[in-house]
């Protein structure tokens, strides 16, 4: 309320000052007027272009810290996992640096770790080198996109990780669950290696319904083991943010890491026993 009565107070100072100044500039003849009106004109657009510039100089510097920080988190997947050949170049699209090197963390921390990933790409690739520096453990990725499945197990065959990782052909096709039906991955559970540590949630593609991740959860959840972890990536889009907050309140065992989360995933974990979710 102080907050809404002090911008009151502000909008009023602001358009008496304007009255104000305008006054004595309408009792000039109107040449004069329009030579005022047009300097002021000049001041103004200038001072919107100045708060322009710092704008984008501030936008500038932000990127360029963002940059730092990945380029020291590539650095460090470089030193702990050693690959054998050069990383695809990093574009925007793919996941961010951090969440990669909280999945690989998550996958050296685990006993013998398991992964699924909904979706496929450079992250896969990550990944199986994080199951071939822990020495055991499977990868399983589900792609509905037939080019991304083929980029992604080429990727996976030039570095000689095939034995780590596989990218499984799941077309979308119709489920249902007791939330209603969805389109989802075509789930090949006789390959699931459960107890599943690690679920990256990073497809279907974000842009074929609202929705479309939401199945993540209560289809892969009897999979999961108790200390497993979900990162669902692109939780700076509003229906990521809405699919976590629907998970959060249907299965309330399930809790956000705030100190593993980022701006543009989440990470997520059993806070309770996972037995208690019946």
């Amino acid at each position: 309320m102080r907050t809404y009565l002090r911008q009151r107070w502000l909008r009023l100072a602001l358009a008496l000052f304007l009255l104000l100044w305008l006054l004595p500039i309408l009792a000039l003849p109107l040449t004069s007027q329009l030579i005022l009106l047009m300097l002021w004109q000049g001041l103004l657009l200038g001072a919107m272009a100045t708060l322009g510039i710092r704008r984008l100089e501030n936008a500038w510097l932000r990127e360029q810290e963002r940059a730092a920080e990945r380029q020291q988190q590539f650095n460090w997947l470089y030193s702990r996992l050693q690959p054998r050949r050069p990383l695809p170049a990093w574009e925007g699209s793919m996941a961010e640096p951090s969440l990669l090197v909280a999945a690989v963390e998550a996958v050296l921390a685990r006993a013998n770790p398991s992964v699924i990933e909904l979706g496929s790409g450079f992250s896969t690739l990550v990944l199986a080198y994080a199951l071939e520096a822990k020495g055991k453990g499977k990868l399983m990725a589900l792609e509905d996109n037939a080019r991304f499945a083929a980029i992604t197990r080429r990727l996976l065959a030039e570095h000689g990780l095939e034995e780590y990782a596989a990218v499984i052909d799941a077309p979308l096709r119709s489920i249902d669950l007791e939330e209603g039906s969805y389109r989802w991955y075509t789930l090949p559970e006789k390959e699931i290696e459960a107890p599943v540590n690690l679920l990256l949630v990073d497809g279907p593609a974000g842009g074929l319904a609202a929705s479309i991740r939401y199945p993540a959860v209560p289809a892969l959840l009897e999979y999961l083991a108790q200390d497993a972890i979900i990162l669902a990536d692109d939780t700076d889009r509003l229906h990521e943010q809405q699919n976590v907050v629907r998970w959060l309140e249907e299965y309330p065992q399930l809790a956000i890491d705030d100190e593993l989360s980022a701006s543009s995933y989440t990470v997520l974990r059993f806070a309770k026993e996972k037995s208690d979710l019946a």
